[in-house]
C-alpha cells in the first residue's frame, strides 16, 4: 500500500491550488472598449452592489439576496435564497447578456426569457433607463432615497414577469 507523508501531501495541495489560481487569472481577462464617450460612463470600474430581490413571473415567485461584484470587465453575480443554502455565483463579461431564468429556480421556454444587456442592467443602479428595455416592452420604475442620487429600489415589469430590487448598499471606485 503507498503512504503519501504529509509533506508530500502538502506539497501537491498547494501546487493544486496554485495551477488552478493562474488558470482562471489567465481565462479572465478580456479586453473590452467602452460603449460610452471617455468620462460620461455610468459604470465604473469597480462597483459593489448589494439587496434583495424578488421574481414574479406567471404564478411563481422567487426572493433572495444579491450582491454585484465588477471589477474592469468581469461582473459576478452572487445569488441566494436565504444565509442557510449554498449561494450561486455568476461571473460574466460586460458585453453578455443576462436573462430572467438565471433568478430563478424553475427553468423558462426559451421563447419567453426576457433577456437584457449587463450594461443596461448595471446602469439601472445609477438610475439610468435603457431604450433597450423599452424595445422589449420592459417598463422601468424607481424610488430614490432623498439623500443620494442613486435609487434605492427597482422595479422592473415585463408582459409575464416582474423584478423588484432593494438596494443596500452601492460603492463605486
Amino acid at each position: 500500500m503507498l503512504r503519501m507523508d504529509i509533506r508530500t501531501f502538502t506539497h501537491y495541495k498547494n501546487f493544486f491550488s496554485l495551477f488552478i489560481l493562474l488558470l482562471t487569472i489567465s481565462c479572465s481577462t478580456v479586453t473590452v472598449e467602452s460603449t460610452y464617450s471617455k468620462g460620461n460612463s455610468p459604470i465604473q470600474k469597480s462597483q459593489i452592489i448589494e439587496g434583495k430581490f424578488k421574481l414574479s413571473y406567471l404564478d411563481s415567485k422567487e426572493t433572495g439576496y444579491f450582491i454585484i461584484n465588477k471589477t474592469l470587465n468581469t461582473v459576478n453575480l452572487t445569488l441566494g435564497k436565504n444565509f442557510l443554502l449554498p449561494e450561486e455565483v455568476l461571473v460574466f463579461d460586460a458585453r453578455e447578456s443576462i436573462s430572467i431564468n438565471q433568478f430563478v429556480d424553475f427553468e423558462i421556454e426559451p421563447s419567453r426569457d426576457v433577456s437584457f444587456s449587463i450594461e443596461d442592467f448595471l446602469g439601472l443602479f445609477s438610475g439610468i433607463k435603457s431604450r433597450n428595455f423599452q424595445k422589449k416592452g420592459i417598463s422601468i420604475n424607481f424610488e430614490f432615497n432623498s439623500s443620494i442620487n442613486e435609487p434605492s429600489k427597482v422595479e422592473l415589469k415585463g408582459p409575464e414577469f416582474e423584478l423588484n430590487v432593494v438596494v443596500r448598499k452601492n460603492e463605486r471606485n
